[in-house]
């Protein structure tokens, strides 16, 4: 009988270890958490975007016009299609690093929710 009482309690301790906390808001804040610390570490991806904007916006008036009226005008434009055009440029590198080792199949695979996830990586980059 002692026997049985022992391995019920083995087995119930390797429940309550393998279960793990599947929390959506526990979920999204390891995805952040480990997605800013992989951004922090390349710091070329995180200052490649803004360069780009810089750049756009400052190059701009010189191939259209430097007359103030017609930059107020086109401005606004600009300014958003030269924000989208450097997000395009980072989000080359969001799943990049986890197509080449594997770990984007992992993710799918996960019974974790992939909104959760790939909006924590979304939010981090």
């Amino acid at each position: 009988m002692r026997m049985i009482e022992t391995n019920h309690q083995q087995l119930a301790a390797l429940r309550s270890d393998s279960e793990t906390d599947y929390r959506p808001t526990r979920i999204f804040i390891a995805t952040l958490r480990r997605e800013l610390q992989l951004a922090l570490r390349r710091r070329s991806d995180l200052v490649n975007p803004l360069i780009f904007f810089l750049m756009v916006a400052t190059l701009f008036p010189l191939g259209v016009s430097p007359e103030p009226t017609l930059l107020a005008l086109l401005a606004p434009g600009v300014v958003w299609v030269a924000a989208l055009l450097a997000t395009l440029l980072a989000m080359d590198s969001l799943f990049r690093s986890d197509f080449e080792d594997g770990s984007l199949e992992q993710i799918l695979l996960s019974p974790q929710p992939l909104f959760i996830v790939v909006l924590g990586k979304v939010l981090a980059h």
